[in-house]
């Protein structure tokens, strides 16, 4: 909207149709089986759409808590860093489910990118068809297939980098893109990808500071503080939960792990990626594979591979050539996150010292760094088929064209190829629910068997949770949560001492009313997870404490209808700021088109 203000339909709808075309034929593999299931951790992308999806349309509440995962930290789900609900694409699961919803995103993302790029790389004045390779290089390189293959749903956000790089870009020039670059890099953050945004924010901060030497403007430092600053204002409601929750459980990694430059060929270059996906995607540090001990990498294939072509990095060296001492800001910091990209076996180990910072000092898989690279790398490639473009010969233009289209061609025939192995698990023919939710020690065996990680979704579906650990990235420790499998399992609420009786009159995610007689001094206890954040109604007197790691309340002799629920005070607190700063900036951009007019 900010910057297609003034633009001619005509200019918006051959993007659009180019965009819509492309990514469809990209993502025809994903449409094929429309009702499948994906594998690998799309269990998980559809297991947290549909929790949400339930919570706010079944029991009109917002989506705080996770009872359906006891066996890892998801389980606090405001705070989660991958939750993805509050973005407001959020909106296409709750229309069209967990699984039709999920995979059209993958698409609309698809065509957001390659818009988005299109726009930049004519913002850098390159030529128009020149702009489509960049677009081309950046969003249909196998880094998006690839990642979406495996279910890293929050990788769609990558969609929006070029977007919240151009808005800063515009920004520099005229502050009213502030609003918008603080727009785009909301929708990263609450889109669920702490890595693309870990890794946008490194990156525009390096740029920033090159481009303020070559400008010698100090000015452009302080707009991009500014972005950030009223970014994490805005995004509070998500961010101080998740700031607790990471402050309470850190996750503290020791990453060692490392890409050697040797193998940045078959990162750029190898046109098999598809099938080094498939023999690679179990390589982890316990289950190692032949293909991944011969690559000498740490995890799947899926986390290196970044396929552009031979030709689009000759294109490279000629826009870079060329450009240097205009664009070198660019330039510098897409060698920066190469650097980082190859982690601790880097000839120059950033990744140690960006490993050092706080919060970064959680992140692991520094490879995925290496879209910091492509970002640019894209945009010299146009740069360098620009030079070709600007010419005016029609031979000249002729083979632009063609070179373009054969560059197209040949990512749809290595990237395209990569997303007919995502959803690749039929359905249960019919899903048994519960009639009463209760937790179960482990998952379900129809999706495990196809290579859906968890089987936490169809659990979901049966109204069961899942209390067995699978492969939690959040060190939350573990409660005694009891299963219906226990020989001693008393309900999902119950007396410690068994000292009277109790039932639940009301069950939701972030609700649970609880009917308790007691006849003499008891614990009531909640079989999930005691987290800071839970409160209770009901008594006075009586506080929340943890038992065994559950949730508890002591009771005396007596009658009682306990409402407990969890509503967190950081979540009060965020929301307060997020609307508060919502609503300012909403005034300021009323007062900034009101200046317009009377210019």
């Amino acid at each position: 909207m900010f910057i297609i203000k003034r633009i001619k339909w005509k200019r918006l709808s051959v993007p659009l149709i180019i965009t819509t075309i492309v990514s469809v034929v990209f993502c025809l593999p994903i449409l094929r089986n429309i009702t499948y299931w994906g594998q690998m951790d799309w269990d998980e992308v559809f297991f947290w759409g549909g929790v949400a999806r339930k919570t706010i349309l079944e029991y009109h509440q917002f989506p705080l808590w996770n009872p359906y995962c006891q066996g890892e930290g998801a389980l606090v789900f405001i705070a989660y860093p991958n939750s993805y609900f509050l973005s407001p694409f959020f909106l296409f699961i709750l229309i069209f489910g967990p699984v039709f919803g999920a995979k059209l995103l993958v698409i609309i993302h698809l065509i957001i990118g390659l818009w988005g790029m299109f726009l930049l790389a004519r913002y850098y004045n390159i030529g128009k068809v020149s702009s489509w390779l960049a677009s081309f290089i950046y969003m249909l390189s196998s880094i998006y297939f690839l990642h979406l293959t495996e279910g890293h749903f929050g990788w769609l956000t990558m969609a929006f980098v070029p977007w919240f790089f151009l808005t800063c870009l515009k920004s520099l020039k005229d502050s009213k893109y502030i609003f918008a670059a603080v727009f785009f890099l909301s929708l990263i953050l609450l889109g669920g990808s702490v890595d693309v945004f870990s890794i946008i924010i490194p990156f525009v901060v390096i740029f920033s500071f090159f481009l303020m030497l070559q400008e010698r403007k100090i000015g452009i430092f302080k707009k991009v503080l500014l972005i950030f600053i009223v970014t994490f204002l805005a995004c509070s409601v998500k961010l101080l939960p998740m700031l607790e929750y990471l402050s309470q459980y850190p996750r503290l990694v020791d990453s060692a792990e490392g890409t050697a430059p040797s193998l940045l060929s078959a990162i750029l270059l190898e046109r098999e990626q598809g099938r080094l996906y498939s023999e690679t995607k179990w390589h982890y540090s316990e289950n190692k594979t032949a293909v991944g001990e011969k690559l000498g990498i740490d995890y799947g294939w899926h986390e290196y591979g970044a396929y552009i072509g031979i030709i689009p990095l000759i294109l490279f060296g000629l826009g870079m050539l060329a450009l240097f001492r205009r664009q070198w800001p660019l330039l510098a910091t897409g060698g920066i996150f190469l650097l980082l990209a190859l982690g601790n076996k880097s000839p120059i180990n950033l990744w140690r010292l960006l490993h050092s910072l706080p919060l970064y000092d959680c992140l692991r898989v520094p490879s995925r760094f290496i879209i910091g690279f492509i970002f640019p790398l894209s945009l010299f490639a146009g740069f360098g088929l620009s030079i070709l473009e600007r010419k005016g010969n029609l031979l000249l233009n002729i083979l632009v064209i063609f070179t373009t289209g054969f560059i197209l061609f040949d990512l749809w025939q290595v990237s395209g190829s990569i997303l007919k192995q995502a959803f690749t698990i039929p359905p249960p023919v019919e899903v048994k629910k519960n009639p009463v939710f209760s937790q179960y020690r482990d998952f379900d065996e129809h999706t495990y068997k196809y290579g859906m990680r968890g089987g936490r979704y169809l659990a979901f579906l049966a109204n069961k949770g899942v209390a067995k650990e699978l492969y939690g990235d959040i060190p939350v420790p573990q409660g005694e949560v009891m299963t219906k499998d226990d020989v001693n399992y008393k309900g999902e609420a119950y007396l410690a001492g068994d000292n009277g009786n109790t039932s639940i009159s009301y069950f939701s995610p972030n609700k649970i009313v609880v009917d308790v007689k007691v006849k003499k001094q008891d614990i009531l206890v909640l079989n999930q997870k005691y987290y800071r954040g839970w409160r209770i109604k009901g008594n006075k007197k009586m506080k929340l404490e943890p038992y065994n790691g559950l949730i508890s309340a002591k009771l005396f002799p007596g009658e009682y209808r306990l409402i407990f629920y969890y509503l967190p005070f950081s979540f009060i607190i965020g929301i307060i700021i997020s609307f508060s700063t919502i609503v300012t900036i909403l005034n300021l951009w009323r007062k900034f088109l009101k200046k317009e007019q009377k210019t």
